[in-house]
């Protein structure tokens, strides 16, 4: 029996496409950076828990920097520093986690920029002030009414890492990740192999950690009460990989 007389005697006969499924595509994780009020951004709020500085590489000059994290009420983590002599914000955090706690569903591309804005919102009564959340010529706080930042606040946050994944289920009861490590990758022969708690290889990674890494795991899903085996396969662009592909700002990110 050759593979497509197999498909055809399974429940993908007469379904769409590979690539129709977009519910199954998302975007598991970013990180971003957004330009700072310094005046009320200083670093020294009770959620940043570690302060340092970081030496430039060329000009040997000193930058300060705060570092912190916070679990939303979902228990998911938003990680965050201020750099640049309080200048600068950096994010990350999972937008799916986010908006689904069980991590069955990826975030859809339309509902990263909503996402990312109620963070901004909550961190801003934090001790990270957007440059944009104070209204100088009214001399108004509108850190938390969206509807009154500048149109363009989104092409001044810029993206520096974004994880788009894909969701597969496969027909194959035996097609798990410790199957596929035979599997050759012809630009990248290097990977390297994560194992779960008993031993099972569950994670293939491979590429630049600087450019773009990717990556198949192991994901157990629940549908319709039910734990499903799958396969999530998940990209992690960073800044060189992101110009390139024209990703470069929240602006950006869309279906």
């Amino acid at each position: 029996m050759y593979m497509n007389d197999y498909l055809l005697d399974t429940p993908l006969r007469g379904s769409r496409i590979f690539t129709g499924h977009t519910e199954y595509v998302g975007i598991d994780k970013i990180a971003i950076t957004y330009p700072l009020d310094c005046e009320y951004s200083d670093g020294s709020a009770d959620i940043f828990t570690k302060h340092g500085a970081l030496i430039g590489r060329n000009t040997r000059t000193s930058l300060p920097y705060a570092k912190g994290s916070l679990q939303a009420g979902n228990g998911a983590t938003i990680s965050f520093e201020i750099l640049n002599h309080d200048q600068k914000a950096r994010l990350e955090f999972n937008p799916s986690r986010l908006l689904d706690p069980n991590g069955s569903t990826l975030c859809e591309p339309d509902l990263v920029e909503s996402v990312t804005t109620s963070v901004i919102i909550y961190l801003a009564s934090q001790g990270l002030f957007p440059l944009w959340a104070f209204d100088r010529s009214t001399g108004e706080f509108i850190h938390d009414q969206p509807q009154l930042w500048p149109a363009d606040w989104n092409r001044s946050t810029l993206v520096t890492r974004l994880d788009p994944a894909r969701d597969v289920l496969s027909p194959y009861p035996d097609c798990r990740v410790a199957n596929l490590i035979a599997v050759r990758k012809k630009y990248t022969p290097n990977d390297i192999l994560y194992r779960n708690d008993y031993g099972v290889i569950n994670t293939i990674l491979w590429g630049s950690p600087k450019r773009m890494r990717s990556q198949i795991y192991n994901k157990q899903i629940i549908v319709d009460g039910r734990e499903e085996n799958w396969l999530r396969f998940e990209l992690q662009a960073r800044t060189p990989m992101l110009k390139k592909v024209g990703l470069r700002t929240l602006a950006d990110i869309r279906n």
